[in-house]
């Protein structure tokens, strides 16, 4: 019993949002000198692309802001393809000026009397060429989500339309009443009924349950985008790093303000926490096990998404908080600056104000902790269970052989054991990419630098 609690309390599916969206800073400034230096920085990718053989074109007639704390303003704009790129102002202003159908020498002679100094048709050229391969270089890189698969459950006309159904729910007298609501149904039901027994009938029943509301948890989100304007798009399944996972492609969100985009964050727990509610009351109508069941592992899930350290909502959450689009990505580079600056070396200014540079140092900190406690801590456990797994065949198999055949509860354990099995080998298969990705980036700078 406490092995079959074990498993089902703590190996629980999560949400994690995902999108094909790409956010890459292009810097299209005029500069006429001839080994003017191009800036390009691929800065955060959410779904696997293949290369595609031209670049992309982008829409610049619906452009936007980008809303972030960076002291820098950008824009937004979207390609035909769905990669979604950040655009310096000057950078936006020559695309603008090109959509209008201006020749180079036109746009000099508009720049020029605008701002005050002299460009000739050449600063023209060479400024969109260079904004051009930037484009260019963009389309041709292969992302990729850190999803081990994407397996489509819902299509994109299926998601749209049932979110602009359940987008009235984000009115914000709607969703406080609903909150409280929900909150005082769950707290209510922990202080009289307590913790559910588990069997395992009421696990099988209730895990299935607490998938369901899983399903309601990505339609928060998709609903969240349809109350703004932007389009929801496909709902499916994958595996993020070793979680079992439901994933909602929210790319349009990225068009949002920031605090639209906190509450397509919050949606799903909004939503989740109204399924749970429901089902906690649909247990104490009928005292059906199963549902006590369902709504503890439903809060399991719930709690795990709130981790802001891998890609779950917690992640987003804080990425949309502190006004940082590209959080992942620039850990390594928050980090690179602090140890430059402790080394005495001459570092580049981070791009946003104090208030969030203090925050985003304990944070990059944390997250870096909190993974390589996640590695020494998850790669024994999983290595015992990949290779325990034929042992449990053999035990399910002389269980198998007895009079009556094996019991529920041994069913149930094989069941778990194997699809845990399963989760724990694409685990170190992605484990095993990342060692060969570091392999070769020692290479790389263990490399002589007159043989590069």
């Amino acid at each position: 019993m406490d092995l079959i609690w074990t498993w089902t309390w703590t190996w629980t599916w999560t949400c994690v949002r995902s999108s094909s969206i790409t956010i890459d800073q292009v810097s299209g400034g005029i500069d006429s000198s001839p080994g003017a230096p191009r800036t390009l920085r691929a800065r955060f990718v959410l779904t696997t692309r293949g290369v595609q053989p031209s670049p992309p074109q982008f829409d610049v007639a619906a452009a936007s802001r980008f809303d972030t704390s960076s002291t820098a303003r950008s824009f937004i704009v979207r390609s035909t393809a769905g990669r979604y790129v950040q655009l310096t102002p000057s950078a936006m202003l020559l695309l603008t000026l090109r959509d209008q159908r201006l020749s180079p020498a036109e746009i000099a002679v508009q720049l020029s009397a605008t701002s005050g100094s002299e460009l000739s048709t050449e600063d023209i050229e060479r400024g969109l060429a260079r904004i051009d391969a930037q484009l260019a270089e963009v389309a041709a890189t292969k992302t990729s989500s850190g999803f081990l698969f994407e397996l489509p459950l819902l299509p994109a006309r299926v998601v749209v339309l049932i979110a602009r159904l359940l987008a009235p729910l984000f009115h914000p007298l709607t969703a406080a009443l609903l909150t409280i609501l929900a909150v005082a149904i769950v707290a209510g039901l922990y202080a009289t009924r307590g913790l559910p027994v588990i069997t395992a009938d009421g696990a099988l029943i209730g895990f299935g349950l607490a998938l369901a509301t899983l399903l309601v948890h990505e339609f928060g989100h998709a609903a969240a985008c349809a109350r703004y304007g932007a389009a929801p798009s496909a709902i499916g399944f994958t595996v993020y790093v070793v979680y079992p996972a439901f994933y909602s492609d929210v790319t349009s969100a990225w068009t949002l303000s920031r605090r639209q985009r906190l509450v397509v964050d919050v949606g799903g727990f909004y939503f989740q926490a109204i399924a749970i509610a429901v089902i906690a009351v649909g247990f104490v109508v009928t005292g059906w096990a199963p549902l006590h069941v369902c709504t503890w592992m439903a809060l399991g899930t719930f709690s795990l998404s709130l981790n802001p350290m891998f890609k779950f909502d917690g992640y987003w959450l804080i990425s949309d908080l502190l006004g940082v689009a590209n959080l992942a990505t620039e850990r390594t580079r928050i980090l690179r600056h602090y140890w430059d600056r402790l080394r005495g070396r001459e570092t580049a200014p981070l791009p946003w104000p104090r208030r969030i540079r203090i925050l985003l140092a304990p944070y990059t900190i944390i997250s870096f902790g909190f993974f390589g406690w996640f590695l020494w801590t998850a790669t024994p456990v999983l290595a015992r269970l990949v290779v325990g797994y034929p042992q449990a065949l053999v035990d399910f198999v002389a269980a198998a052989s007895r009079p009556g055949g094996p019991a529920a509860m041994e069913v149930l354990s094989l069941v778990v054991t194997t699809l845990m099995t399963f989760f724990a080998a694409l685990f170190f298969r992605q484990v095993g990419r990342w060692a060969v990705c570091g392999a070769r980036w020692l290479a790389r700078r263990l490399q002589p630098v007159g043989s590069r």
